[in-house]
């Protein structure tokens, strides 16, 4: 009977020991609407947990919910923050990642992954919370939230996490989930370059390099780049590469950008494989080898870059470095529209335009130039404009063909420069205006059109 009773108090005191779930700081979702929440995000939607109240040290006024006291403005005591990827965190985090990986032996579970990180996150770990903005951004284990995904790259970039500074950077650059602002995302690379991020510093170069939030400044880009090559990140190289190429910010030299192509490609680096396919293709830099060039654009298409399915689209239809095959081109300009390439999807549209490796389909051709024209690829809008204008694919459209000509034409297509000459010069479906149409065949003449040199001659002698 006394074992009996000690048992009984040991019992007691154990469960005394552990914390009642009425104790515990249940909260409600403010946005999904998830009830009896511990963590510090809503295990449904990811939400953080809104603030707790507050009685301010100062003057003793109850009930604040915000960063200042509404009576004194004394600021808010801040709690000790939990400890930063320590321990247990970085157990529940690392096994987070091998699901999202599917690696070591794990099977790929977005599912499994997003719980570990849930409940890494609650204990503050950054990296946990990065990885939950990256989930959101792209929509894997959970369904896309942009604007969450900037929720939890700020909150992790509050905790000094360099990755999600870098992450929320590229966010207000391009602006998913916020407001576009190349200023914001500045200031974001900045921080994470500081802490020695690679991408990061790479990021920096791109916007001096277009001058996109700062003025332009290669020889600035060019140091950028640098710093991040010398952590061994291998688009940087590339980047570096493409400057040498044009000689921006540094001395044009096409043999240089041959060998930091290289070096990206010997990183695995699909964009370095695909621009030494180029240069092959071109004889740039390394003497003209059409079968090189298809090696190099090979390996880029393995992963899945869809301007080298292109371009060995190219080499199958010249015949350059392989028999000609037009239903290889076709086949391969098909897989470089699907897979995103609007030089592929106006390469298909050539294709069923006029019959080749596949039967002649104007509606097809039409529907395949709209898609590249409205990927910004000049090329499509210059065919889509022939379209409208001969009405093949598609109805008869004087006006959208013109919209489309001089669209093209401001991205730089000279066949559409000299089109628009043509148009204004005859005075069929605009009004006739010489002015305008030695302006057009001014413009195509600068960029090296033949047939506009001759028009401008033969209309000063007039």
């Amino acid at each position: 009977m006394k074992k009996l009773t000690a048992l009984f108090l040991a019992l007691l005191l154990c469960l005394s020991a552990l914390p009642s779930l009425a104790a515990q700081d249940l909260w409600d979702c403010p946005q999904c609407g998830q009830t009896g929440n511990s963590g510090k995000f809503c295990p449904n939607c990811g939400a953080s947990a809104p603030a707790k109240d507050w009685d301010c040290p100062q003057c003793g006024q109850t009930g604040n919910t915000g960063k200042f006291c509404t009576n004194c403005g004394q600021a808010r005591p801040e709690a000790a923050p939990a400890p930063n990827n320590s321990g247990h965190t970085d157990d529940l985090y690392d096994l987070g990642m091998k699901y999202y990986d599917g690696s070591d032996g794990y099977e790929q579970d977005y599912a499994e992954a997003l719980s570990l990180f849930r409940k890494a996150a609650d204990q503050g770990n950054s990296d946990a919370i990065n990885m939950l903005g990256i989930m959101h951004e792209f929509g894997r284990g959970v369904k896309e939230n942009l604007e969450q995904a900037v929720s939890y790259y700020q909150q992790a970039a509050d905790l000094n996490n360099e990755v999600a500074m870098c992450n929320l950077g590229f966010m207000y650059e391009k602006g998913r989930g916020v407001e576009q602002s190349y200023r914001t995302a500045l200031k974001w690379y900045e921080k994470s370059a500081e802490m020695n991020h690679a991408r990061a510093m790479d990021c920096l170069g791109l916007l001096y390099d277009y001058g996109n939030g700062v003025i332009q400044n290669f020889e600035t880009a060019a140091t950028w780049y640098r710093k991040a090559i010398e952590l061994e990140y291998a688009p940087a190289m590339w980047h570096l590469g493409d400057l040498y190429y044009n000689g921006e910010g540094v001395k044009k030299n096409q043999y240089t950008a041959y060998t930091w192509y290289q070096k990206a490609a010997d990183a695995g680096n699909s964009q370095g494989m695909y621009r030494l396919g180029y240069l092959y293709e071109v004889g740039k830099g390394v003497e003209k080898d059409y079968k090189q060039a298809f090696s190099w654009y090979q390996k880029a298409a393995d992963l899945d870059h869809s301007d080298a399915m292109n371009s060995i689209g190219f080499l199958y239809y010249y015949g350059n470095g392989v028999k000609q095959n037009y239903n290889q081109a076709f086949l391969w300009f098909e897989k470089a529209a699907n897979a995103g390439s609007s030089g592929g999807m106006y390469c298909l549209g050539f294709m069923y335009e006029y019959g080749y490796g596949v039967s002649s389909n104007a509606k097809k051709a039409f529907s395949w130039y709209q898609k590249s024209a409205n990927a910004d690829n000049v090329n499509g809008m210059y065919a889509l404009a022939l379209m409208y204008l001969d009405g093949l694919g598609t109805g008869k459209n004087n006006m959208q063909a013109v919209n489309w000509l001089k669209k093209a034409a401001n991205g730089g297509q000279t066949n559409a420069m000299y089109k628009l000459g043509q148009i204004y010069e005859e005075g069929r479906i605009v009004a006739k205006d010489i002015d305008k149409a030695i302006e057009w065949y001014t413009k195509a003449a600068d960029n090296g059109h033949e047939d506009a040199k001759k028009r401008l001659t033969q209309i000063k002698r007039r």
